[in-house]
C-alpha cells in the first residue's frame, strides 16, 4: 500500500513536471518576429487555461505525499525544485501580458501593413488575371500562360494564409478572402477548360496532318472524333471554349456528307487543279500534299461551293469510268489469247477451243465501248474509243468467220482425206491450204487482238467460208440421193453414214451400223469369203439363215437394200413354210407367234363354222394341251434363244385362251360377232402374204425382223389400245396414246408394230429438233413404210410444231387416200402405205400441248385408261 501511494504521488508531480517543462521552453526563448510573439500569445492563452489543472495535479500530489509521510515517518517525495519552478512560472505569467503589452502593439502595426500589401498585391493579380485570362482559340500558349498565374497565384495564397494567420495571433480582424476563392476557382475552370481545349487540338492537329490521299478512306475516323468531342463536351462544363469547339464541330458534321466530292478518287491532275482553285488552296499544294487539315480550313468554302464540286465529281467519275473501261479493253488486249490444242490427226495443225468465252469477251467489250457514248464525258475519250470499236468490230467479224469455218472444216475434213467427193477434191484442198495458213499465223501469235492486225483476212475468210459452204452442199446432196436410194439411211447421222459409205466392205464396221438400220438384225454373218451375207442374228443370239446370200458390192445402198428384200423375203418363205410344219427350233421368233396367230385364227374360225359349243371347248381344250406341251418343252430347255421363243409363244397362247373362254362366257358362235372381230387376227392370203384385221381396218404385214423382243402382257388396256390404233390407221391417221409416265404407251405402240412385222422407231423431242429434222425423219418413215412413235412431242417449239403438224397432215392425206408419193421439204417422195406416226403425251404434256394450241389435225388422240391398281403394260 505505502508504495502504490508512493507511485500514484509521484504520477501526479510527472505531470507536473512535464507541464512546467513545456512552459520554462516559451518562457526563455527570445521572441523577435511577429510570428514568433503571435505563437507565444497563442501558448499563453493555452498556459493559463491549463492552470487550473495543474493545479488540481498540485492538490493530489500534497495530500497523497502528505498521507505517504505519516505512514511511513518519511520525508515522503522531493519536490522542493518543482515547486521553485511552479512559484516562477505563476510569476511569469501574472507579469506576461505587461511584458508582451508594448511589443504586441509594435508588432500589430507591422501585421497591419502586411495585410495592406498584401491586399494590393492580390487587387493587381486579380486585375491582371481578369484582364489578360485566354477568353477564347486566339489565345497563344494559353496552359503555359494559365501555369504561370498559377504558380503567381499560390505565392499570394500562402502569403495571405500567413497574414489569416498572424491577424489570428494577434486578436485582429482577418482579412476577406472570397476574391481568394474566386480566382482560385476561375484558375482551376481556365486550367480544367484549357486542358479539354489542349487534348481537343491535340488530336485535332494529328488528323489535320493526315495526307488526304490516305485519309479519304478512313473518313470515319473524323466522324468518330466528331462524336467523341461531343460527348465529352456535354461532360464538361460549359465555356467560350467548349463553344468554340462545339461550333467547330457542327460545322464540319455539316461538311461530312460534301467530303465525298472532294475524296479524288479518278481524278486526274487537271481534276486536282480545278478543285485547289475552287477551295482557294495554294497552287504549289499537289495531291500528294494536300491534308484533311486544308480541306477542314476552307470549310465554309467547301460548303458554299456545293453544287461545283458535285460536278467536278460527277465529272470526274464519269471520266474516270470511261478510262478504267477503256484500261480493261487494253488488259483484256493484252492477256486474251486463243486457246488452241493439237489436231489429233494432222501434226502441226492447231484448232482453237473455247470459243463462246472468246466471242462473248469481244462482245462484252464491244458493249462497254457502245455504253460509253451514253456518257455526258464522253467526248475526251471519243476518238481512242473508236479506234477500239473498229478493231474489236473488225475482230467479231473475223471470230465469226473462223468459228463457223473450223466447225465445217472439221467436219469436212476428214470426210474428203478419205477420198469422198472426188469432183470436189481440188477445191476443198485449195480452201485446206488457204484456212491452215490462217491457223498457222494464229498460232505464231494467239493474241486475240492480233487478229485487228490482218483487215486483209476477212476477205480471205468470207471466200473460205463460202467455199466450204459450196463443199458442204455438195456432200450434202451426195447424202441425199444415198437416202434416197435407201431410205433407212434417214434415220442415222451424217457421219455414221458417211462411215457406211467410206467402209462399205469392211465387216467391222457394218457390224457396228446395222442395227441403228434394221430393228432386230445385231450383226450378220458372212461366207467363208466375206463377199455374201447369209444369216442375219439378233442380239440375244437368234439367227436366221437367207433363202439368198447377198453380195457385197463397191454401192453399199445396194447390198442394204438387198439385205432388206432379202430379209422380208426370207421371212415370208419362213411363215408359209411353218404354217405348213411348225418347227420351234428352225424358225424365227416372230415367225412363230404369227404362224401360231393365223392357226388360231383359222380354227376359232373352223369352230364358229362347226356352229357347237362342244367345237369351241374342244377348240379351247386343244389351246391348253398346246400350252402344257409348250410349258413342259420349256421347263426341260437349257437354249437362251430357245427359250425366248418359248416364252413368246407361251404368252401368246394365254391370249389366245383367254379369248375363247370370252367367246364360251359370252356364247359367241358367229364370226361377225363384235367380240370377235375387235380381236387382232392374221389370216394367210391366196398369195401366200399374211394379212392383219381387226374389226373392218386390214393390214399387210411386213416382215421386218424384230429380233427376241420382250412380249407385251396382253391386258384389257392393251386391247382398247390396239383397237383405236388399228382404227385410226384405217382412216388413214396415227394415233395419240395418253396417259400418265410408265403406263405403256410406247411400249403398246411398238408391240403392236412388233405384231405387224413393223420397223418402230421411238424418238425423244426435245427444243433441239427443228422442222427440217423432223422432215428428214418424217421421209425415211414414208419411203420405208416404218413407224415413228415421237415421245414428249409439246417439247418442241410452237413455231416449230405448227410447221410439223402441216407435214404431218400431208403424209395423212396420202396415206388415207392410198396415193404413191407426197410433197415434203419440197420434193415428192414415194408412199408406203405401212407407214404410220405416233404420238404419246402424259397429263402434264397433253395440258402443255393443248395451251400450245396445236392443230387438232395434228394426231388422233387416243385417251388412256387408268387401272386402280394392275394398269401398267
Amino acid at each position: 500500500l505505502n508504495l502504490t501511494l508512493k507511485r500514484s504521488a509521484q504520477t501526479h508531480l510527472d505531470k507536473i513536471k512535464d507541464f512546467l517543462d513545456k512552459v520554462q521552453e516559451v518562457i526563455d526563448a527570445k521572441l523577435t518576429k511577429v510570428e514568433e510573439i503571435g505563437k507565444a500569445n497563442l501558448l499563453h492563452a493555452q498556459f493559463v487555461e491549463q492552470r487550473p489543472t495543474v493545479e488540481v495535479e498540485w492538490h493530489h500530489f500534497h495530500n497523497k505525499n502528505k498521507l505517504f509521510q505519516s505512514m511511513t515517518n518519511s520525508a515522503g517525495v522531493e519536490f522542493a525544485q518543482e515547486r521553485d519552478r511552479w512559484d516562477l512560472f505563476t510569476d511569469r505569467l501574472d507579469s506576461h501580458e505587461k511584458e508582451m503589452e508594448d511589443q504586441l502593439n509594435t508588432m500589430k502595426s507591422e501585421v497591419d501593413k502586411v495585410v495592406k500589401d498584401w491586399n494590393k498585391d492580390l487587387d493587381r493579380f486579380a486585375a491582371k488575371w481578369n484582364e489578360l485570362k485566354p477568353k477564347d482559340s486566339d489565345a497563344k500558349e494559353p496552359l503555359k500562360f494559365i501555369t504561370e498565374q498559377k504558380e503567381i497565384f499560390a505565392k499570394i495564397k500562402e502569403q495571405g494564409t500567413e497574414v489569416v494567420q498572424q491577424c489570428r495571433y494577434f486578436s485582429m480582424d482577418e482579412p476577406e478572402m472570397d476574391v481568394v476563392e474566386e480566382l482560385d476557382e476561375d484558375l482551376i475552370l481556365y486550367e480544367s477548360m484549357w486542358a479539354i481545349a489542349a487534348d481537343y487540338y491535340k488530336e485535332l492537329k494529328e488528323l489535320q496532318g493526315e495526307p488526304w490521299i490516305a485519309f479519304r478512306g478512313k473518313i470515319f475516323k473524323l466522324d468518330d472524333f466528331m462524336k467523341a468531342w461531343v460527348e465529352r463536351l456535354k461532360e464538361s462544363p460549359s465555356s467560350s471554349i467548349s463553344l468554340q469547339i462545339r461550333t467547330q464541330i457542327d460545322s464540319w458534321q455539316r461538311l461530312m456528307p460534301l467530303l465525298k466530292f472532294v475524296r479524288g478518287e479518278g481524278f486526274t491532275p487537271q481534276h486536282w487543279t480545278d478543285l485547289f482553285r475552287m477551295l482557294n488552296i495554294p497552287s504549289a499544294t499537289t495531291q500528294d500534299t494536300l491534308t484533311l487539315g486544308m480541306l477542314l480550313d476552307k470549310s465554309d468554302i467547301i460548303l458554299r461551293s456545293e453544287k461545283d464540286l458535285k460536278t467536278l465529281h460527277a465529272r470526274a467519275q464519269g471520266e474516270a469510268q470511261i478510262r478504267e473501261a477503256l484500261d480493261d479493253v487494253r488488259n483484256w488486249a493484252a492477256d486474251s489469247k486463243f486457246n488452241l490444242v493439237p489436231h489429233p490427226d494432222r501434226k502441226g495443225v492447231m484448232l482453237i477451243t473455247d470459243w463462246k468465252e472468246v466471242m462473248t469477251s469481244v462482245n462484252d467489250n464491244q458493249a462497254l465501248l457502245f455504253s460509253m457514248k451514253d456518257s455526258p464525258f464522253f467526248r475526251p475519250f471519243a476518238e481512242d474509243a473508236r479506234k477500239w470499236e473498229s478493231k474489236l468490230g473488225l475482230i467479231d467479224e473475223l471470230l465469226h468467220y473462223m468459228n463457223a469455218i473450223q466447225r465445217k472444216w472439221v467436219y469436212l475434213e476428214p470426210i474428203f482425206a478419205r477420198g469422198a467427193l472426188p469432183q470436189e477434191q481440188e477445191r476443198f484442198v485449195r480452201m485446206d491450204k488457204e484456212y491452215l495458213g490462217v491457223m498457222k499465223g494464229v498460232a505464231m501469235d494467239p493474241k486475240v487482238v492480233s487478229l485487228s492486225n490482218f483487215p486483209e483476212y476477212r476477205e480471205r475468210l468470207k471466200n473460205i467460208g463460202e467455199q466450204l459452204e459450196r463443199c458442204q452442199k455438195a456432200l450434202n446432196e451426195f447424202l441425199e440421193q444415198k437416202r434416197d436410194k435407201f431410205p433407212r439411211f434417214y434415220f442415222i447421222s451424217d457421219d455414221d453414214l458417211l462411215e457406211i459409205l467410206g467402209q462399205s466392205k469392211n465387216p467391222v464396221v457394218i457390224q457396228s451400223h446395222l442395227k441403228k438400220l434394221f430393228m432386230g438384225i445385231h450383226s450378220v454373218v458372212f461366207d467363208a469369203n466375206k463377199k455374201h451375207i447369209v444369216k442375219i442374228q439378233s442380239l440375244e443370239g437368234e439367227t436366221v439363215p437367207l433363202m439368198n446370200q447377198v453380195a457385197i458390192v463397191d454401192e453399199v445402198e445396194e447390198w442394204l437394200g438387198a439385205l432388206d428384200i432379202e430379209m422380208k423375203s426370207t421371212l415370208q418363205q419362213h411363215l408359209r413354210q411353218c404354217i405348213d410344219k411348225m418347227d420351234v427350233g428352225a424358225y424365227a421368233s416372230q415367225i412363230l407367234c404369227a404362224c401360231e396367230q393365223v392357226h388360231f385364227t383359222r380354227a376359232t374360225e373352223e369352230a364358229f363354222k362347226a356352229g357347237t359349243e362342244e367345237a369351241m371347248k374342244k377348240h379351247r381344250g386343244n389351246l391348253q394341251k398346246q400350252l402344257r406341251d409348250l410349258t413342259s418343252f420349256s421347263a426341260g430347255n437349257t437354249d437362251a434363244v430357245m427359250e425366248l421363243k418359248l416364252k413368246a409363244l407361251i404368252m401368246d397362247l394365254i391370249h389366245s385362251i383367254e379369248v375363247v373362254d370370252l367367246l364360251l362366257k359370252e356364247k359367241i358362235m358367229d364370226p361377225t360377232d363384235w367380240l370377235w372381230r375387235k380381236q387382232l387376227r392374221f389370216y394367210l392370203n391366196r398369195e401366200g402374204k399374211c394379212d392383219i384385221r381387226m374389226v373392218d381396218a386390214q393390214f399387210r404385214y411386213s416382215y421386218e425382223y424384230q429380233g427376241n423382243a420382250p412380249k407385251l402382257v396382253h391386258t384389257p388396256l392393251t386391247d382398247r389400245c390396239y383397237l383405236t390404233l388399228t382404227q385410226g390407221m384405217h382412216l388413214g391417221y396415227g394415233g395419240n396414246p395418253y396417259g400418265p409416265a410408265g403406263t405403256g404407251k410406247t411400249e403398246s405402240v411398238k408391240a403392236l408394230g412388233n405384231a405387224m412385222g413393223r420397223q418402230v422407231l421411238v424418238f425423244n423431242c426435245d427444243e433441239g429438233i427443228d422442222f427440217k429434222s423432223m422432215g428428214r425423219i418424217f421421209t425415211g418413215l414414208v419411203k420405208c413404210g416404218a413407224w415413228g412413235c415421237f415421245d414428249e412431242f409439246n417439247r418442241l417449239k410452237v413455231d416449230q410444231l405448227s410447221a410439223v403438224s402441216q407435214m404431218i397432215q400431208v403424209i395423212q392425206e396420202a396415206l388415207k387416200n392410198g396415193e404413191r408419193n407426197c410433197h415434203l421439204l419440197g420434193r415428192n417422195i414415194n408412199v408406203d402405205a405401212n407407214a404410220g406416226i405416233f404420238v404419246t403425251l402424259n397429263p402434264v404434256s397433253y395440258t402443255h400441248l393443248r395451251a400450245h394450241e396445236t392443230p387438232e389435225h395434228l394426231v388422233c388422240r387416243l385417251l388412256l385408261e387408268k387401272k386402280k391398281k394392275k394398269n401398267q403394260t
